[in-house]
């Protein structure tokens, strides 16, 4: 939510939260996991969160939403909304989103879908390019990877412009995620691997 917050235009002031549940199932039920989200984002966001799209949420889905939605805020909970069919979720996301960010959170969802899942979705490989120039790129859309990823400031590791890497990133590639300051020079090699146009 922060790195979304620091990328957000100043005329913005509220996020649309997109959750693919893809693959949920009874396992997956955790009334404290929940809570959990629900009061962090109540507490510390409570105004961030314009609309919460679900998207691909099972039938088995609707009874925990019944359980969980008493203790939501009435506000928070009916910024929620079921997107049950491609169709209204492409809808959706074009009324509320520029046509880039929405064909590649519709991208990213049919990406979420395939099995076996690919090394670019997996946690692995989701925050490096695409190795075919048409395919899909998991961290984000063009315009947005290129300004917050990709530009020459990020690579000499001046966050004040765009974002560090995620701290888990981070800590993959060798850098140490609470080490304040610029990346690690790990870190700062394996972004311009990431990033072709930047030498």
């Amino acid at each position: 939510i922060e790195q979304a917050v620091r990328t957000m235009p100043a005329s913005s002031h509220g996020l649309v939260w997109v959750c693919d549940f893809n693959g949920f199932s009874m396992q997956s039920v955790s009334l404290s996991m929940a809570r959990a989200v629900i009061a962090v984002v109540g507490e510390h966001y409570p105004e961030r969160l314009s609309l919460f799209l679900m998207v691909n949420a099972p039938f088995i889905f609707l009874p925990l939403w019944r359980t969980v939605k008493p203790i939501i805020d009435p506000n928070t909970a009916n910024k929620a909304c079921f997107l049950r069919s491609v169709d209204a979720t492409r809808a959706c996301l074009r009324e509320l989103c520029h046509l880039e960010g929405a064909e590649w959170i519709m991208d990213e969802l049919i990406a979420n879908l395939q099995r076996p899942m690919s090394h670019a979705q997996s946690p692995a490989g989701w925050w490096c390019p695409p190795t075919e120039c048409d395919a899909h790129d998991s961290r984000g859309f063009p315009s947005y990877t290129e300004t917050y990823l990709c530009s020459e400031r990020v690579v000499r590791g001046d966050f004040t412009c765009g974002h560090r890497l995620h701290p888990s990133i981070e800590l993959a590639i060798g850098g140490d995620p609470l080490a304040p300051g610029p990346a690690t020079p790990a870190v700062e090699a394996k972004v311009k691997g990431c990033c072709p146009r930047v030498k």
